[in-house]
């Protein structure tokens, strides 16, 4: 059974949804200024910011970071009485080495050797059972020279891209995007400062762009390895698709790398405590060395990522544009 429609009703409904058309419909762009060749990078950069490798460090880092200096507070605590026992033993072992020893020590240099031992013990101790003294020594240390890494990682990925816009390869043209000098730069704002509950914003600033930058650059070796895998002849269809399987399994799988440096990094942040305690006594100095080590390896790591992905798209420009006869003979070169 059909049933009677509501004239008054649908005419309202007509009406309301007519005026909603016209209203959209009133937005012309004639008044939109348009935008300058600075503000068009701009807006290719910040597009070129978004990538999903991005989203997933993001996550690690903000978790990590929590989850670390969160815990600090626990793991700092007592820290200064295990220390002072530490010093109790070593001091009574020094000690019993001076007085049982054969041979003739200047008590001068023992005791000096004493107080030495006792204020590096004491300012270890005093910074090691503090998360106020933890975060400053992060802030004042450990974060600025992790971001200074990151940002000369930005800047390796800029080298051979400025001048380069495009490249001709067996008549097709691959596009490379200039607006990637403008990416990993450091956001007004924001600081290398920790917090008691995160780790500070700039360098995840930095890995977040310079892992879509990295993603960008294999999305280029992946198209001009394409290129040459369907041109014409069987030894470049064999050369390219090589190419084309290595870019390919580097930009799905580079990310985890990243986020294995993210997780290393935090584990050494984690015990930072139990390595400051640990240089105030020989036997365990190198404890201190090796997590120090292992946080600037964190971000070492990620400059050896971006020097090889940079060299290697470089290296593939050059010898393309190199070898105009081979890769492109009905066309000049291109700069």
């Amino acid at each position: 059974m059909i049933k009677s429609i509501d004239i008054k009703k649908l005419g309202k409904f007509l009406i309301i949804l007519l005026s909603a058309l016209f209203l959209l419909s009133a937005c012309s762009n004639d008044n939109v200024k348009p935008m300058s060749d600075a503000e068009k990078a701009e807006q290719q950069a910040t597009e070129q910011r978004a990538c999903w490798q991005k989203e997933i460090l993001s996550m690690v880092y903000d978790n990590m970071g929590g989850m670390v200096m969160k815990m600090h507070k626990t793991l700092t605590s007592g820290a200064l009485s295990l220390m002072m026992i530490l010093f109790g033993v070593w001091l009574l072992v020094r000690l019993m080495k001076f007085l049982s020893s054969t041979t003739e020590e200047n008590a001068r240099e023992v005791w000096n050797e004493i107080l030495k031992k006792a204020f590096i013990c004491l300012l270890c101790g005093f910074i090691a059972s503090s998360p106020a003294s933890i975060l400053s020594f992060m802030n004042l240390l450990i974060f600025p020279i992790y971001n200074a890494f990151l940002e000369f990682a930005g800047e390796i990925l800029q080298v051979g891209q400025k001048s380069l816009s495009e490249i001709n390869i067996f008549g097709k043209v691959v596009t490379i995007d200039n607006a990637a000098s403008l990416v990993c730069t450091l956001p007004k704002g924001e600081t290398v400062v920790a917090t008691a509950t995160a780790f500070p914003e700039a360098p995840r600033t930095m890995m977040e762009c310079m892992i879509c930058a990295v993603a960008s650059r294999l999305s280029i070796g992946s198209t001009i390895s394409w290129e040459i895998m369907f041109s014409d002849g069987f030894s470049t269809f064999i050369i390219g698709g090589v190419l084309w399987v290595s870019f390919t399994i580097v930009y799905l799988t580079f990310a985890l790398y990243f986020i294995d440096t993210i997780f290393k990094f935090s584990m050494m942040i984690l015990i930072l405590p139990i390595f400051i305690m640990g240089y105030a006594f020989k036997p365990t100095k190198s404890w201190a060395n090796a997590g120090f080590v292992n946080i600037m390896t964190s971000a070492a790591f990620m400059l050896a990522f971006s020097i090889m992905i940079s060299m290697t798209l470089l290296a593939m420009i050059e010898l393309i544009n190199g070898n105009p006869n081979i890769f492109n003979p009905e066309n000049p070169r291109i700069h």
